[in-house]
């Protein structure tokens, strides 16, 4: 039935079912019926690999083998990377300065 509907394209979503959960804070949460998140994860099937082409390679959020962990570890990879350049950096010059009065002596 679900099949015949998506191919004559009579399909139509349910009404979501709302409630609150209390953990760790008070939220509202809208519940799919099942037949709609069958629906969905076939979508997902299909659509996920011609998004996931497309993505940046610093695109870390919901994607598949990735998420908070691989998106912090690279964050400190980057940020490791932008301080030791800082260092290596001239200050206003100040280096090529001393390296002018050391010579002169």
């Amino acid at each position: 039935m679900l099949e015949r509907e998506l191919l004559e394209g009579t399909y139509q979503s349910g009404a979501y079912h709302y409630f609150f959960i209390h953990d760790p804070k008070t939220r509202q949460v809208a519940a799919a019926p099942f037949r709609d998140r069958v629906v969905h994860h076939a979508l997902v099937r299909v659509l996920e690999p011609l998004f996931e082409r497309r993505f940046i390679e610093d695109s870390y959020a919901c994607r598949k083998g990735r998420g908070n962990t691989c998106g912090n570890a690279a964050l400190s990879r980057v940020a490791t990377l932008h301080v030791s350049r800082a260092f290596q950096r001239p200050v206003c010059g100040w280096h090529n300065e001393a390296s002018a009065d050391s010579s002169a002596n």
